[in-house]
């Protein structure tokens, strides 16, 4: 039991840099701001009071939210555009500012704040990176996430550099928790058939959106989309 207790003190306290919590900051802040980049055009529609899902229906299917509150209190569509677009743009700001780790902690912030709040905004249409990004932004909150590679430590705003138990509990919490979601997803695929008879892999490989080639000739290999779903 002592040399287990051990092992787990070393796994989860060893001191370490914190280079990979660096790593992961510019990868997720980049992340965050080519994909707010893509979505700005279509900002109206995915967030907007009568976008693709218009704000009474997304009230009815869901309850109250921001769009369905603003058309009761009479506010324009307008004005909930400009009002919108000025939210968005703050949001690839904090994007861009923690990927370059310039006011790392007030960036980080105020991403996963508006992150958050653009994540309940159009929950219909959020998906995995979005939960993913608002997660790990709020793990990072309370790591030294701008020690490298950051114009913090450019410009001397960072002083401690010593190896921390902080960095390697941080970075085996982050572990941990994308460990868990892929075995719950796992778990959850496993008690269902598709993935076991390969019909979740036919499904995707003919969604129109997604049927850039011809994957007909798989019903006559049907093994290979099972082996895939395995």
């Amino acid at each position: 039991m002592e040399r287990v207790i051990a092992a787990g003190k070393r796994f989860l306290l060893t001191p370490s840099s914190g280079a990979p919590l660096s790593a992961l900051r510019i990868v997720v802040g980049l992340m965050m701001f080519l994909k707010g980049l893509f979505l700005l055009p279509h900002i109206d529609g995915l967030y907007g009071q009568f976008g693709y899902l218009q704000a009474p229906l997304m009230e009815a299917v869901g309850g109250g939210n921001i769009a369905s509150w603003a058309v009761d209190a009479g506010i324009s569509q307008r004005t909930y555009s400009l009002g919108l677009h000025a939210f968005f743009v703050l949001h690839l700001v904090a994007a861009l500012g923690f990927m370059l780790g310039f006011y790392t902690r007030a960036s980080n912030i105020v991403l996963w704040a508006t992150q958050t709040l653009l994540f309940h905004l159009a929950w219909v249409s959020a998906y995995g990176i979005d939960s993913y990004s608002q997660n790990l932004c709020f793990f990072m909150l309370w790591l030294p996430v701008g020690r490298y590679w950051s114009l913090d430590a450019r410009r001397g705003a960072i002083r401690d550099y010593d190896p921390s138990w902080v960095c390697t509990l941080g970075l085996r919490c982050i572990q941990i928790y994308v460990l868990l979601t892929y075995v719950d997803a796992g778990v959850s695929k496993a008690f269902g058939t598709d993935w076991w008879t390969g019909g979740a892999i036919w499904q995707v490989l003919h969604l129109p959106e997604f049927n850039t080639f011809n994957f007909f000739w798989l019903a006559d290999h049907t093994w290979i989309p099972k082996l895939i779903g395995l």
